[in-house]
């Protein structure tokens, strides 16, 4: 008989007892960056495109806001955060819309929505308590994940508290997106084509995280919340069992990215990008569609809203791969599962050296994950290719993007 564990307590009970407490990561990808770059790397002519840089004052001069505080509050970001210049531009002077696209599509997770509800309080819903809480980088969960509604197809991928909430999706990226291709159609009629694509930019970050299937379940495999259970060298039972259980969903998450990001950078490396890297060189591959390309369904490039919450579909049918291969690929926690942090886990030395080893390894664990990975970003590569092209690339776009006119 395994430790602590009570033949009474049945799969769905603990996972309404767990899930209505726990609170999830909010960072679905390290470097979007690399994703975005990746993922435009072999469009025709973006690579020469250029846009010329004008003060953020004078753009919303053009869009009738008299500070840049009036334009916060209307989008409802943190009220003092600022749209500064990363990439060293000057009034007047020529940027690179790929730089552009690449920069500014990991600036929703420099601050804008983060610890928000203490300046809009009407924007709280207590279920908003499951997907991150109030406070620090997970408070901004809620609008950066989407949570389909329960599918009889998908039952246990899909099933969430609270109760009331089980038939109905949570999270509200498809509308953030949307929200940011409407003001970046907005600026592009203004005459701003620099904040159209920063904008795009924006809007981008949340197509790219829902493509992260811990993204797109509260849990994702179930297997998960057996661990504390059966696990008789690190688990603890039902002692500090939520504790148990939010660290090692954090500790799977974090690996799934952080793996992915590391062997991305690698690629990107001047230093490294000729020396032998496959997965990196795969990774990439996979989200510049050099193995296929699949565009998305016609007119639905021009709907972010509905392109985001396909994107939330496939990735919550992979999330059971993806957190299943993950516990067989990664390297398994060291300590208690009640008493390790997850995040410097996922990215030590340690943890890395070990997963490296695992790579060298045909594993049927190894296999899947990269499976899982290829089927997200080949979709990923080109749905972002498909946005771009209807955005920036194209002379007739209709001046509001569907659902835009929510303000969540």
């Amino acid at each position: 008989m395994p430790r602590a564990f009570f033949p009474s307590v049945h799969l769905l009970s603990i996972l309404f007892g767990v899930t209505s407490f726990l609170t999830v990561q909010a960072v679905a990808w390290d470097e979007h960056h690399l994703v975005t770059r990746a993922s435009l790397s072999d469009l025709t002519g973006l690579s020469v495109e250029t846009v010329k840089y004008t003060p953020f004052k004078s753009l919303l001069i053009d869009l009738g806001f008299s500070s840049p505080r009036q334009f916060n509050e209307s989008i409802q970001i943190r009220k003092e955060y600022e749209f500064l210049p990363h990439l060293g531009e000057m009034e007047g002077a020529s940027v690179s819309i790929l730089d552009v696209l690449a920069a500014y599509s990991d600036e929703p997770d420099w601050g804008m929505d983060k610890e928000i509800f203490d300046q809009y309080p009407d924007l709280w819903r207590d279920e908003y308590s499951r997907m991150g809480g109030r406070e620090g980088t997970p408070s901004q969960a809620f609008r950066h994940m989407y949570w389909p509604a329960f599918s009889w197809r998908m039952p246990l991928r899909t099933l969430k508290s609270p109760v009331t909430k089980m038939f109905s999706p949570m999270g509200l990226a498809p509308d953030r997106a949307a929200l940011f291709i409407g003001l970046a159609r907005k600026a592009r009629a203004a005459g701003h084509h620099y904040w159209s694509a920063r904008l795009v930019a924006n809007a981008l970050h949340y197509l790219e995280d829902v493509a992260q299937p811990f993204h797109a379940s509260q849990t994702p495999t179930k297997r998960f919340l057996l661990m504390p259970l059966f696990d008789r060298d690190h688990g603890n039972g039902f002692e500090n069992y939520l504790l148990q259980m939010q660290n090692i969903i954090a500790y799977y998450h974090y690996s799934f990215e952080n793996y992915i990001s590391r062997q991305m950078s690698a690629f990107y490396d001047e230093q490294n990008i000729g020396e032998d890297n496959p997965e990196g060189k795969a990774f990439v591959a996979a989200l510049a569609g050099d193995s296929g390309d699949s565009p998305a369904p016609e007119g639905i490039e021009t709907d972010i809203a509905a392109l985001v919450t396909a994107m939330a579909g496939a990735s919550v049918r992979e999330s059971a791969r993806a957190a299943g291969s993950g516990l067989d690929f990664f390297p398994p926690i060291e300590g208690r599962f009640d008493a390790f942090d997850p995040e410097r886990s996922a990215s030590s030395e340690r943890w890395w050296s070990e997963t490296i080893q695992n790579t060298r390894t045909d594993s049927a664990a190894r296999r899947e994950y990269l499976a899982v990975v290829h089927e997200m970003f080949s979709r990923l590569g080109s749905a972002v290719r498909s946005l771009v092209r209807a955005e920036l690339m194209r002379a007739e776009v209709a001046p509001e993007a569907p659902g835009s006119e929510r303000l969540p």
